[in-house]
């Protein structure tokens, strides 16, 4: 049975504002600076907020660096958590069933919380080819003619060589558009 109940562990709104003390702490600044400057160049999306004792600065979640938008969700894991257990107790016989075990062991335990906590009572199917358009945009992109390429991107992509000339043939077919004269025949 699982020991711990996590609030905030979805991750926060793009929409939200930060405090611009929290931001300096997440990106290991000693002060907020040099964000400060670079709010006044337009690098973040921010307002200004009334504090005791004068003005500060907010920073709007979205606009910050992905990097520091996953320590801000991390640090308010652990800080929103009332852990009945410490989350770093938590094993992966922890979790309800099979499925989540197998997910705690495959993508770690945070990644099994976050569907317990954010996604609860949903079934999930994923798909064996839930990548194939990306693949398939990727190989489009990198594809240059050559044979070392075709091999490469095969072995990339994880398909066979006929899938991926098969994949470049229809591209190609679609690409190829009549002559203006010919429509009109």
């Amino acid at each position: 049975m699982l020991l711990t109940s996590i609030y905030g562990v979805c991750g926060m709104k793009n929409e939200e504002y930060i405090n611009i003390n929290e931001v300096a702490k997440a990106k290991g600044l000693s002060s907020n600076r040099s964000l400060r400057i670079a709010i006044q160049k337009g690098k973040y999306i921010a307002r200004e907020v009334t504090v005791q004792g004068g003005k500060s600065y907010e920073i709007k979640y979205s606009s910050l660096e992905v990097e520091v938008q996953e320590k801000l969700e991390d640090e308010e894991i652990k800080s929103k958590s009332i852990a009945l257990v410490p989350m770093e107790n938590i094993t992966i016989e922890d979790m309800p069933n099979d499925d989540l075990k197998f997910v705690a062991q495959c993508a770690g335990i945070k990644a099994a919380l976050t569907l317990i906590f954010c996604l609860p009572g949903l079934i999930l199917n994923i798909p064996k080819n839930a990548l194939k358009r990306l693949k398939e945009r990727y190989i489009l992109k990198e594809y240059d003619g050559t044979k070392m390429t075709l091999n490469r991107l095969v072995v990339e992509c994880d398909l066979s060589q006929r899938q991926v000339e098969a994949l470049i043939r229809k591209q190609l077919k679609k690409s190829k558009k009549p002559p203006a004269d010919s429509i009109n025949k």
